[in-house]
């Protein structure tokens, strides 16, 4: 049984050894920046549900931060079971940020509800973080990176802008493989020269093929790189914000391809990039997204102009939590699930759900937690059932290069293809949900 009062009284806590949790985002002349209030606003909100509902992914507007705000703590729960969902603004946190808060929030709360044996916690308040660009300049990287990736070959034809002008429903999905599954996904890639990111990435590449039943099909890939353990000296989790570095190639995926083939491509790529400090320059960069965005304005909006014409690409985003760690809990607290997502304020999601989809494809949330592995995604499409398309696509490749590479016998494969890919059920009993907005 989840103490309401004890989970408020760590979240207080963690806010105050944090403060960088308690800002407010405010836009100025300068941009965006970030204000603090004497008493920040640590309301947790609290919300009763189905039993069926607690264990599913926050959905809904009640799913992003309260405008303004950074971080927020929501709790849904239905008798003994529960949802925690800690919603961090990307601005303020990446995945080593966002894990340190999630362990010391539960440390917190398990040395509350054992304050008797214990004693009370003395919390030391932190500093604020620094940004990624002066914690790298302070070791040394000083050039913003000049490469720019070529989005030519992921092009994917013309379409009419008033079709992609149609308002988008927004689809979550989830390939939670099984623990048997995540051991062959171990296997696959044990002596072959790739990892677990590198095949996944290569297994989603290959699952945009199979989608949109192109027997080619090349697709724009950015992983998401920690470089905190990468640099002299090494960052702290709590050192710095958003430490991270983007490595970026083209995957031609096509039907007759080894997908170890293709994972080895991500991890070179990777490999070469840390070793050249090419993915380390990128969080360098002078104008960040934004000049990308302008310079494919100036490419192709002309035939906007023209004639209502837009260009297509296809491209994915492959962000890898790795092991999530076993939270401290108290004896009467289980935590059996653990989620990474992202968020879009409501504003934010209203213009992105009607904005001019120039890009087909989705950002991956990999994380690995009780032996089973999982990919979160969020997908903006106009039809239904897409999430379930690209679950069922991804096992289909999957155990297809699991019988390829013989480690289970071929009849299984028959079986599970007799019966229909389909997404893992999800069984919780009291449940870790962790949101990043």
């Amino acid at each position: 049984m989840l103490d309401l009062g004890a989970l408020q009284g760590a979240f207080n806590s963690l806010v105050e050894q944090y403060p960088i949790l308690a800002g407010h985002m405010r836009l100025s002349v300068k941009g965006f920046v970030l204000r603090f209030a004497r008493r920040p606003d640590t309301t947790i909100d609290f919300a009763d549900v189905g039993d069926q509902d607690v264990g599913e992914y926050a959905a809904g507007g009640g799913s992003n931060l309260p405008f303004g705000r950074v971080c927020a703590l929501r709790v849904c729960r239905s008798g003994q079971r529960f949802r925690l969902s800690l919603l961090l603004h990307h601005s303020i946190a990446d995945a080593a940020a966002a894990l340190k808060f999630c362990e010391d929030l539960w440390f917190l709360y398990t040395a509350r509800i054992e304050v008797e044996n214990s004693g009370p916690t003395v919390i030391t308040p932190g500093r604020i973080p620094e940004s990624s660009e002066s914690l790298l300049r302070a070791r040394g990287y000083t050039e913003s990176s000049k490469r720019k990736m070529n989005l030519r070959p992921a092009y994917r034809g013309i379409g009419w802008i008033w079709t992609s002008l149609w308002p988008r429903r927004i689809e979550r999905g989830r390939i939670h493989l099984s623990r048997s599954e995540t051991e062959n996904l171990r296997a696959l890639v044990r002596g072959r020269g790739t990892t677990i990111h590198g095949l996944v990435t290569a297994m989603l590449a290959l699952t945009e093929r199979r989608i949109t039943g192109n027997p080619n099909l090349a697709v724009a890939v950015s992983s998401y790189v920690n470089l905190r353990s990468r640099v002299v000296p090494p960052i702290a989790a709590a050192e710095g914000t958003n430490v991270l570095g983007v490595a970026e190639l083209i995957l031609n995926a096509h039907e007759d391809c080894d997908g170890m083939d293709l994972a080895r491509q991500v991890v070179d790529d990777i490999r070469d990039g840390l070793d050249t400090g090419r993915i380390h320059k990128t969080s360098l960069l002078a104008f960040g997204e934004i000049r990308r965005v302008l310079r494919l304005v100036a490419l192709y909006f002309p035939w906007v102009l023209l004639g209502g014409l837009i260009p297509r690409f296809t491209a994915i985003q492959v962000t890898n939590w790795g092991q999530i760690p076993q939270f401290q809990t108290p004896t009467e607290v289980r935590i059996d699930d653990f989620r990474g997502g992202v968020e879009l304020h409501g504003l934010i999601r209203f213009l992105a759900a009607r904005a001019v989809a120039t890009v087909d494809g989705h950002i991956y949330f990999v994380t690995s937690f009780n032996g089973r592995l999982s990919i979160d995604f969020t997908k903006l499409a106009i039809g239904r059932n897409n999430a379930q398309r690209i679950e069922a696509a991804f096992r289909e490749e999957f155990m297809a290069l699991v019988c390829q590479k013989q480690l289970l016998p071929t009849k299984f494969h028959r079986i599970r293809r007799l019966r229909g890919p389909s997404a893992s059920s999800i069984s919780l009993d009291n449940s870790l949900n962790h949101h990043r907005a």
